[in-house]
């Protein structure tokens, strides 16, 4: 069978798409002779993805812990930057200890941009859930608190108008007494 540079690239495109970064036109040319054993076999397009699995099969496998070249790695720095442009887009304001804070908790291996990008967007949402959380736990506590000092304040107030009342009625009654007794000193004996 011959194999044309048409078929290399086609099977390259291919390969590439599934992670196979450069297979060598050898590497190509050796799986295609593997996939068809006859020599009158003709090329198809549609052999291609078993011709690609063969080429996958033959990769050396990826040791635990190393990123394979699709994965995307990023540096603290990136993650700051990406950090804050995303908050920016999405109209939250963060000061740089809290853009820090969020890209520490924030990996630094994905399998794809789509990945990186819901992974910064969860962490910004998260801190801001976090946030409000605890503002919300702070405003709870002033209120509280504020209560507690107007029911003090109420009971205080209460008992000075109680007290004031007891004046008013004792002043009453004094005043009454009195007006009684200047009232019996101008009744005309009968």
């Amino acid at each position: 069978m011959e194999i044309t540079r048409s078929h290399i690239e086609n099977v390259r495109r291919v390969a590439k798409d599934k992670g196979i970064s450069s297979p060598t036109s050898e590497q190509i040319r050796e799986a295609i002779a593997q996939f068809y054993d006859s020599e009158d076999a003709e090329f198809n397009t549609a052999d291609i993805p078993q011709i690609v699995d063969i080429l996958l099969a033959q990769q050396p496998p990826q040791p635990l812990g190393i990123f394979s070249e699709l994965s995307i790695v990023v540096a603290e720095e990136e993650k700051h930057n990406l950090v804050a442009e995303t908050a920016q887009q999405i109209g939250v304001n963060l000061v740089a200890s809290e853009i820090k804070q969020i890209a520490q908790g924030i990996a630094s291996g994905f399998d794809s941009r789509e990945q990186l990008f819901n992974e910064v967007t969860n962490a910004i949402v998260a801190f801001i859930e976090y946030r409000i959380g605890a503002q919300s736990d702070t405003l709870k506590d002033a209120a509280l608190r504020i209560r507690a000092k107007l029911g003090e304040g109420n009971s205080a107030t209460r008992d000075v108008f109680h007290a004031i009342r007891q004046d008013v009625d004792s002043t009453n009654t004094d005043f009454k007494r009195h007006l009684e007794g200047i009232t019996a000193l101008f009744t005309i004996p009968s």
